[in-house]
């Protein structure tokens, strides 16, 4: 372990060299490439009970509950689909979409009503432009991707506009980066031994010994200048 230590030391510039040259490389790509923008939206999908005028209890709020369970979950698939991405872009004059992800979270049992969208981009302007025009599309036209509402019932309704959170590295990014650094570490070292292997200089008398299979009676220390 000794012995491969005094390898490593003599040229230990070459791992640090290689080390800091890849990760200074790749370091502005991993903070300018994966850094987005996502704005956060939140529906609520709600039908009114329906009115009636028979004196018995009936349990029209229980089924209008339910009912709008269901509505939120067609709306979770409409949300991705890519009509819904076309009439965004109709908002948008025949925008394009290039590069923004829409996309709907899964709900959880806490809000089983409640249907969150998300716009991604790597622009902040662009990601608020469509995030705007994908909550217009639902207030204008939501009811209407399902047959069985009436086009004037207003059964969705947005409960959080558009919310823009701050861009964020990606922990994966951070990941690649340290396998590269990692790799340059190996390669900086396997560097060393090939250029150690090549090398026919002996540097101290541990080297010769081993070399020659003789003791070293005596040494001349190396004149330091200055």
């Amino acid at each position: 372990m000794l012995q491969i230590w005094r390898i490593l030391s003599r040229r230990l510039w070459i791992v640090v060299t290689i080390t800091a040259t890849s990760a200074l490389l790749w370091l502005p790509l991993t903070a300018r490439g994966d850094s987005s923008y996502t704005a956060t939206i939140r529906v609520l999908a709600t039908l009114p009970s329906e009115q009636s005028a028979d004196s018995f209890f009936r349990f029209d709020k229980y089924y209008a509950w339910s009912s709008s369970e269901f509505l939120a979950d067609d709306l979770a698939e409409v949300l991705k689909s890519q009509t819904f991405r076309n009439d965004v872009a109709g908002e948008l004059e025949g925008g394009s979409l290039d590069g923004v992800s829409i996309q709907s979270v899964p709900r959880s049992d806490r809000s089983a009503r409640v249907v969150t969208l998300l716009v991604t981009s790597g622009d902040l302007n662009r990601t608020k432009t469509v995030s705007e025009a994908a909550a217009k599309v639902i207030e204008k036209k939501g009811s209407g991707y399902f047959s069985q509402l009436h086009p004037n019932q207003n059964a969705l309704r947005i409960i959080d506009p558009p919310s823009i959170s701050e861009p964020s590295t990606s922990s994966r990014s951070l990941l690649n980066l340290g396998i590269r650094i990692i790799l340059a570490i190996v390669a900086g070292m396997a560097l060393v031994f090939f250029l150690h292997y090549i090398d026919n200089t002996f540097y101290d008398a541990a080297e010769v010994e081993d070399a020659l299979g003789l003791p070293v009676v005596g040494e001349i220390p190396v004149e330091k200048r200055g």
